[in-house]
């Protein structure tokens, strides 16, 4: 049942990632392996690492309709409750769920600065009963085909659209499976019928061209078929509530737990508040679990997306809370022609536009800060504690009440107390912070140009001159290179295949 996403970076996390369960009978996602609604039973799923799955969003949802309908044409998931799993890759890239069965990988393939979607067995077996677009049948086959490469003369039928490179669904009798063709229709057909002229004039001169390489093939069934019944998200959270409260009864024990503590029973409490998403839970969660309302401060960067600061505070006075804005001005402007644009690896950023005005703000006076750091949220924070004190902000003691979540929880938590949430996911943001970080994905990117113009050409401006001043190669800045000052082995793959020379 387990997808195949190897990972480079599984070492460092020494644990598999926390299922999910599917109610085969309700047809709905599960966050424990009982229904709420039922009580039948379920079917788990396995997650690739490093485990962060979450509802599609519904710019994700028309990227997936916008492929489906270019490559097969046809959409057969309609208003299906579509989960996404975050994994390893290149760019952005996620498990697709759909009815409990794996579909694909979703991903921004950054070598053509396009989503692309990868068929499983599974998704092709889904397909296969609504198109005859990009398929190909065989006429023979031997034993174990997958990973095998298949001569044209084995093909018995392939649909006109088919072009060499294309993923494709392939059938043979019971058996349907995925490959690359790599021969287009229009040079299989001719060498099939070259084949056949020879064949007539009993000439043994037969063009065995490979014309398609298979990737896994295996028989399918009724399992593998989408369910009739479609789900609401009223029904998946009811059928999650049991398990959302517990999950919600935990949290608030942990914040009123340690802030009773005999030393910081007197310690001022604030919740971090970035305008995410996991802030947002952590904010609810503290006003149930203390007796006082905590206060909460938010960082302006300076580097906000233009709606973030109206929404914190829209946010805090709909829920009563003292709001307290740290702006740090100019520090970013003040700073980048010296310093050079942040990077993954010398974030500089965040010491001049986060730390130095909450520790002005802070002045080194104790105080507990909850915050909504998730270890399933990168394989980074895998390993963060329930609190620790902040090195980088004296008297700073965090508080992580929602570690332990993954972000179907959050979202549930969320669409459960029908919480008012940043409107930046629906648009198709995973960060809803400083819209020119350097941790931000390249498809993240390409959504600020595309819904942020202005901000986006300012941005690219200043790059591409730094890119000049620095003797750096066309398309540096474009494929986001730029990101780093030390290069990981993914980019530097990248760089070798577009032939872009790395250095600074």
């Amino acid at each position: 049942m387990t997808l195949n996403t190897s990972n480079k970076k599984r070492s460092k996390v020494n644990r598999p990632a926390p299922p999910i369960y599917w109610c085969m009978n309700c047809n709905i996602p599960l966050i424990t392996s009982r229904c709420g609604l039922c009580s039948k039973q379920t079917k788990q799923i396995n997650l690739g690492l490093p485990g962060d799955v979450r509802f599609c969003s519904p710019y994700e949802r028309s990227i997936l309709h916008d492929i489906l309908i270019t490559e097969y044409g046809t959409d057969p998931l309609e208003s299906r409750l579509i989960l996404l799993n975050k994994i390893g890759g290149d760019d952005k890239t996620d498990q697709v769920i759909v009815d409990g069965l794996f579909l694909g990988i979703l991903h921004f393939n950054l070598a053509i600065l396009d989503w692309k979607l990868d068929l499983n067995i599974e998704g092709a077996a889904i397909l296969a009963q609504y198109t005859g677009r990009r398929t190909i049948e065989l006429s023979e086959a031997g034993r174990h085909l997958s990973g095998k490469t298949i001569p044209s003369d084995m093909i018995r039928q392939c649909s006109k659209d088919i072009r060499p490179g294309d993923e494709v669904i392939v059938k043979y009798a019971r058996l349907v499976g995925v490959g690359t063709a790599l021969l287009g229709e229009n040079e299989i057909t001719k060498i099939n019928n070259n084949n056949n002229k020879n064949n007539d004039n009993k000439n043994n001169n037969t063009n065995k061209a490979p014309a398609l390489r298979i990737r896994k093939i295996k028989k399918t069934g009724p399992q593998s078929q989408l369910i009739e019944r479609i789900a609401t998200m009223d029904e998946v959270i009811q059928a999650n509530r049991p398990a959302l409260e517990q999950l919600s009864r935990d949290c608030v024990n942990t914040i009123r737990g340690l802030a009773n503590q005999k030393q910081y029973n007197q310690t001022p409490i604030y919740v971090s508040f970035s305008g995410g998403k996991d802030s947002l839970v952590v904010l609810d969660l503290a006003r149930s679990a203390l007796k006082h309302t905590p206060a909460a401060y938010f960082i302006n960067t300076g580097l906000e997306f233009p709606d973030n600061p109206e929404y914190v505070k829209r946010v805090c006075k709909d829920m009563d809370i003292e709001l307290f804005e740290i702006k740090a001005g100019n520090a970013f402007l003040e700073n980048i022609e010296k310093l050079g644009p942040p990077t993954k690896d010398c974030r500089w950023c965040c010491n001049v536009c986060k730390l130095v005005p909450i520790n002005h703000e802070h002045d080194g006076k104790p105080h507990l800060n909850l915050d909504g750091k998730r270890r399933f949220e990168s394989f980074t924070r895998s390993r963060i504690p329930p609190k620790e004190e902040n090195p980088l902000v004296p008297g700073q003691v965090n508080i992580y009440p929602i570690r332990n979540w993954r972000a179907i929880e959050v979202w549930l938590y969320i669409y459960w107390k029908e919480l008012e949430y940043n409107s930046l996911y629906d648009k198709g943001f995973e960060r809803v912070g400083c819209w020119l970080c350097p941790a931000a994905l390249i498809a993240e990117h390409c959504l600020v140009k595309q819904i942020y113009p202005e901000l986006y050409s300012r941005w690219d401006k200043y790059l591409h001159n730094w890119a000049l001043d620095n003797n750096l190669p066309k398309g540096y800045i474009e494929y986001g290179f730029w990101r780093w000052r030390e290069h990981p082995p993914k980019m530097k793959l990248l760089a070798e295949q577009l032939g872009i020379p790395l250095r600074i």
